[in-house]
Formats: C-alpha cells, sequence, structure tokens
C-alpha cells in the first residue's frame, strides 16, 4: 500500500486516502493516508469511514483533510484515543482484559446511552454539575470539585486559539488551577478528552473516548470518568499500574537482551569467526564482533518494532508469513522441540 501511495503522490503535496480491503475482518478496510505515507496502515470500521467522508464531502479542503485525519485516529482506536495519559495496552489488556474491573465498569455507566447529552452523562456518573460564571461547568462529588469542563460546539474547536491566542487546553487547565480541580475535559459531541492538571505535561497528555465510537460494548471504559475513579482513585491506581508495567518491561528486555539473547549471540559468532580462521585473541577483531553483534540485536529490536507499530506492511499476507515477528512465533513455539544442532529456524538453510 505504501509503494501505491508513494506512486500515486509522487513526492507532491496532495492529499491521498488509500483505501483497501481488509480479508481478516469483515466490515473493515485498511486506510492509508491522507497527508503522509509513513503512518501506521490502520484497519477501520467501513460504516464509520463512510460516514466521516459524507460529513467532511461539504467542507473546505483544508478543513476536510484535517478532519478526515481526526476522525481516522478516533476510527482506528474504537473510540479511544490515547496521547500520554495511560497506554492502549493498559486500557484493552489490562483494564477492559480483568474481568472483575470490566464487570464493574459496565454497571458504572449501565443507564448511560452514548446519544445523550453530556450534560446527561456526567450527572449519570455521578457527578452534580454546576455552570460557572465566566466559562465552562465544574462537576463535583460529595461538595468536592473533580471536573472542569468545557463544551466546544465543533470539532475543530477542540484545536483552535481564543482571541487572545489561548488554546483550549490552556484554557481549561487554567480554570482547573482556579477552581480546584485536578481534571478537566473538553466536550465535543460524544467527544471527552480528559486532561489530568497535576501530570508531567498537563497540556500535552489527554486522553479522549468518543462515546459513539465505543458503542454498547466498549462503553465501560466511560467509568475511567467516573467519580470512583477520578475522586476515588482508581484512574491513579491505573496510571500507577501502566507505568509499572512499562518499567517492568524495559527491564524485563533488558535482562533477556543481556542474559539470553547476547550469550547466545557470541556462542553463534564465535562459531562463525572460528570458521573463518579470525584470531580472537586479537582485540581489533574482537571488538568489531562486539560492534557487529549489538548492531544486529538493535536492527532486531528496531524491526520488531516497525512491525509492532505497523509501519512495515504486516497486512500483506506475504510478508506476515516471512516477518521477523512470524520468526519469533515460530521459535517460541517450536524452540523446545529441536536440538542445538537444528538449523530449521534459519531461512534458506
Amino acid at each position: 500500500m505504501r509503494a501505491r501511495w508513494k506512486e500515486r503522490v509522487r513526492g507532491s503535496a496532495i492529499p491521498y486516502l488509500l483505501i483497501a480491503d481488509d480479508p481478516q475482518h469483515t466490515g473493515r478496510i485498511h486506510v492509508l493516508g491522507p497527508s503522509h505515507s509513513n503512518r501506521p496502515i490502520q484497519s477501520v470500521n467501513a460504516e464509520l469511514l463512510a460516514d466521516s467522508l459524507q460529513q467532511t464531502a461539504k467542507l473546505p479542503a483544508f478543513d476536510a483533510i484535517r478532519r478526515i485525519a481526526d476522525d481516522l485516529t478516533r476510527i482506528g482506536g474504537d473510540g479511544l484515543t490515547v496521547n500520554g495519559l495511560l497506554t492502549r495496552h493498559t486500557l484493552e489488556y489490562r483494564f477492559k482484559g480483568d474481568a472483575a474491573r470490566w464487570e464493574a465498569a459496565t454497571e458504572e455507566v449501565r443507564a448511560i446511552k452514548p446519544s445523550e447529552s453530556w450534560q446527561h452523562v456526567v450527572r449519570k456518573l455521578g457527578y452534580t454539575v454546576q455552570q460557572l460564571p465566566r466559562r465552562g461547568y465544574l462537576a463535583r462529588h460529595q461538595g468536592r470539585p473533580v471536573v472542569l469542563i468545557h463544551p466546544k460546539g465543533q470539532a475543530r474547536d477542540l484545536a483552535r486559539v481564543d482571541s487572545r491566542g489561548r488554546p483550549p487546553e490552556g484554557l481549561l487547565l487554567s480554570d482547573c488551577e482556579a477552581q480546584g480541580a485536578q481534571f478537566g475535559i473538553l466536550v465535543q459531541g460524544s467527544r471527552f478528552r480528559l486532561f489530568d492538571a497535576r501530570s508531567a505535561s498537563p497540556a500535552s497528555e489527554w486522553l479522549e473516548m468518543d462515546l459513539r465510537l465505543l458503542g454498547k460494548e466498549r462503553l465501560p471504559f466511560l467509568a475511567l470518568l467516573a467519580p470512583s475513579s477520578l475522586a476515588g482513585g482508581g484512574f491513579a491506581a491505573v496510571r500507577n499500574e501502566a507505568r509499572n508495567f512499562g518499567v517492568a518491561l524495559h527491564e524485563r528486555l533488558d535482562r533477556t537482551i543481556r542474559q539470553d539473547a547476547l550469550p547466545a549471540l557470541a556462542v553463534g559468532m564465535q562459531h562463525w569467526a572460528r570458521e573463518r580462521g579470525m584470531d580472537l585473541g586479537n582485540d581489533r577483531e574482537r571488538q568489531e564482533l562486539e560492534r557487529a553483534a549489538l548492531t544486529l540485536v538493535f536492527r532486531v529490536v528496531f524491526i520488531l518494532f516497525c512491525e509492532s507499530a505497523r509501519h512495515l506492511p504486516m497486512v500483506n499476507r506475504t510478508y506476515e508469513k516471512v516477518s521477523l515477528s512470524s520468526l519469533v512465533r515460530e521459535a517460541h513455539d517450536t524452540t523446545s522441540k529441536l536440538s542445538s544442532a537444528s538449523s530449521a529456524l534459519c531461512p534458506g538453510s
């Protein structure tokens, strides 16, 4: 798809949205663009994308491109857009994947319909809502200010500065500080964009939920905005869990590279060097082998990242079958059945 996109655009600034069938998922399609080919190829709901394209048909070209790019991010995330506040892995696998936690969240949002106004949604979550004299609304729980809310009329207002040049998130966070609320939400239609005024980078980290795109099955994610989460410590616990998981993942990767990958690679390179008559007692040749080993490890990690982020064409079945990720899965599944002398996992052997 990338080659086709580049062939069509040929280095120009022409926006181009390339669409192809997703044979592995019914009702979904692959998309690339519209402004860049270096974005991951996304699998999105075909009907939701069709609705988006119809809604942008009458917009000016620049506004239409921005709207489509924004919609693709939200549609591709199935209603969740993560921008530094939590991680998608935490939300999809550790929050939704925890049966007890998901059941409790489902119960908290049982009375809420995605089509309801934001005021009804916030009140049904358990807040009392007070309109402020200057602008916005303050959501309280048990008398305590928890969330400052700024409603927006149109999608482009989420990124439009005011008459004094202030971005919407900056104004929201300023009002959070003035009202003593830790959290702020920009609301537009069915979109709820959450900010934490006490995070390290409050204006650039946010989590957005589009209730219309979440649908009934994924609506329990909305419980993360409930008083039990924002006022009761649930959201902080999930953030700590995400942070701890990231630290543990880094330590595990570091340990695996040092204790498993590099020693095994050293044995193989020693065998390779001796076959070619290299003098392993020579410091210069050992340094060359060390640099080669580290280069190989870093390239392997980089390729695995690119494949997992879909920067490489994992949607192409031909590539996926010979991908490094596929080789790693095969090695994991079969290594216990192979002898140390086996070359079954070596391509071309």
